[in-house]
């Protein structure tokens, strides 16, 4: 099932930046492998593609954050509590996103 009642303003703001995000993957992922691979350095280019790889995986999340989809926010869940790791920043930002992700009415929108 997707999205119940109106989008949270910030969970559409947090899909686009997640689309954002995944577009930028793709494009330096695809520019670091084609440019790598010119120059010969095999490893670096694998590098590339794994980005381009993360690009269309965080692209495919923001959709479905936008559209509501309840497999998202879990996605975005676990993603907070990893972001806890990552002090100060990550911690900062994985409260925040565990804050906002349990509130009921984020909530009642992925069910």
């Amino acid at each position: 099932m997707a999205g119940n009642g109106p989008r949270p303003l910030g969970v559409a703001i947090l899909a686009i930046l997640q689309i954002l995000a995944g577009i930028v993957y793709l494009v330096g992922g695809g520019l670091l492998s084609a440019a790598l691979a010119i120059i010969g350095t095999g490893f670096a280019s694998f590098l590339g593609g794994i980005f381009v790889i993360i690009g269309v995986i965080e692209i495919i999340i923001g959709l479905a954050l936008f559209t509501g989809k309840s497999w998202a926010r879990i996605l975005m869940l676990i993603g907070a509590i990893i972001d806890l790791i990552g002090f100060p920043v990550g911690t900062v930002f994985g409260i925040i996103l565990l804050v906002y992700f349990t509130r009921p009415k984020v909530v009642a929108y992925f069910k």
